[in-house]
């Protein structure tokens, strides 16, 4: 891998190397102007959000289809736990829906701005910038009833320090924010009580502005530093990496604008923003990074992962092949059977995530009874048995792969 640089007025780009991807538009026919700004899997539905109350979904890999939401807010943030959707937004939105499609509005006042959600230990936590010089946590088991934490969040000179973003992983919620070279940070393992944690970062100028997410057994987030490339005083933004939360390590990694952050499938996956309106680019848990044009049109603002795909979420929607990230393959790749024979499929372990591992072959996405070993027999096969198999591996921590597609072709 080779560094490639690239300099400019306002845009920078370091340690990527280019390449080529597949794009698939899914065309939901958003109206103009609205874009779309998070987006969550659960349950085997996508839904992502966006201005003035838009929501689409998609569920069992079905069309995406808008949905009605109940408020003409914007909404800025989406989380999926423990069976429900919640969704949150400007002026004290709060929504939830146990399915993507029918939605129940909890919450239309507040003041906070820019929330992000986060699910574990059994509690949602909607985290974001209150009143003044404060961070407003609010608080649920239920996604119907909210209690509200607010900590103080006093930046350089007595001024409010600006809320990034909370992520929860290893046994907590981690939550961030900061500008000009000054950071807060604050976790709890129950969203009630938070305790502010020192951080070991690369440079003691970045700023923990967020995103930050957590999957593959790390923390990845976005800091914005000082850049001295050019005489305007910008910013450049860094993601970094994390076992713990605590001590960071860099990566090549380096933008104007980085709006969207993802850990899945053995790869993390962040959409920038330089020269083209957005581009992806992915990394394996390493130092470099590769990265992925998008079309000019395509604005990114949310990316998101289910049933071994991912989707960039923006001005539209698209399903984003990173190649290769989680280097696991079932075979045979493609098999013809006749009706009434004998089908059988296999995978070696993959790499990533760690075991102990546990397993699981889906037939064209439905998960398959009885199919949890790295062999799977279909006999006696008939014409519903054909279609794509494939087999996911998950670990105690909840990270999961998903393997190449085996088709299988049954014949009369």
């Amino acid at each position: 891998m080779h560094c490639a640089r690239w300099s400019g007025t306002r845009g920078l780009l370091i340690g990527f190397a280019l390449i080529g991807a597949v794009f698939r538009t899914a065309a939901v026919g958003l109206p103009a102007g609205q874009t779309l700004a998070d987006a969550a899997f659960g349950d085997n539905a996508f839904v992502s959000v966006g201005t003035r109350g838009t929501i689409v979904s998609s569920i069992n890999g079905g069309p995406w289809e808008p949905r009605t939401s109940g408020t003409a807010n914007d909404l800025q943030a989406v989380a999926h736990g423990n069976g429900m959707f919640v969704a949150a937004g400007a002026n004290g939105t709060l929504l939830s829906s146990s399915n993507g499609i029918d939605w129940v509005v909890r919450n239309t006042g507040g003041a906070w701005s820019k929330p992000d959600i986060a699910y574990g230990n059994g509690v949602f936590v909607v985290a974001t910038k209150g009143a003044g010089a404060v961070w407003t946590m609010l608080v649920s088991t239920n996604a119907a009833d909210w209690t509200a934490i607010n900590l103080d969040a006093v930046g350089p000179q007595n001024s409010p320090m600006p809320f990034g973003s909370i992520a929860f992983g290893e046994g907590k919620f981690v939550a961030v924010g900061g500008q000009y070279g000054a950071s807060m940070v604050v976790t709890s393992t129950n969203g009630l009580i938070w305790r502010e944690q020192g951080v070991d970062l690369p440079r003691a100028s970045s700023a923990m502005t967020g995103p930050i997410t957590y999957g593959n057994g790390k923390f990845a987030m976005v800091v914005s530093n000082v850049t001295d490339d050019d005489d305007d005083g910008g910013y450049l933004d860094h993601v970094l990496l994390s076992e713990d939360g605590v001590f960071w390590q860099g990566t090549s990694f380096g933008a104007v604008d980085v709006p969207a952050l993802l850990a899945a499938d053995c790869a993390f996956v962040a959409a920038t923003t330089y020269l083209t309106p957005n581009n992806i680019a992915y990394n394996r848990g390493s130092f470099w990074w590769t990265n992925i044009s998008l079309p000019a049109a395509i604005s990114v603002k949310a990316l998101a992962y289910g049933n071994g795909k991912f989707f960039a979420f923006g001005s539209d929607i698209m399903e984003v092949v990173v190649p290769g990230a989680s280097g696991f393959a079932a075979y045979p790749a493609i098999q013809e059977v006749t009706s009434g024979g004998y089908a059988s499929f296999g995978a070696d372990p993959p790499v990533c995530p760690e075991p102990p591992l546990t397993f699981q072959w889906r037939h064209n996405n439905v998960p398959i009874p009885g199919g949890t070993n790295l062999s799977l027999q279909v006999p006696f096969v008939t014409t519903n048995d054909a279609g794509a198999y494939t087999l996911v591996a998950m670990n105690s921590a909840g990270l999961s792969a998903t393997s190449s597609v085996a088709m299988l072709f049954v014949t009369n």
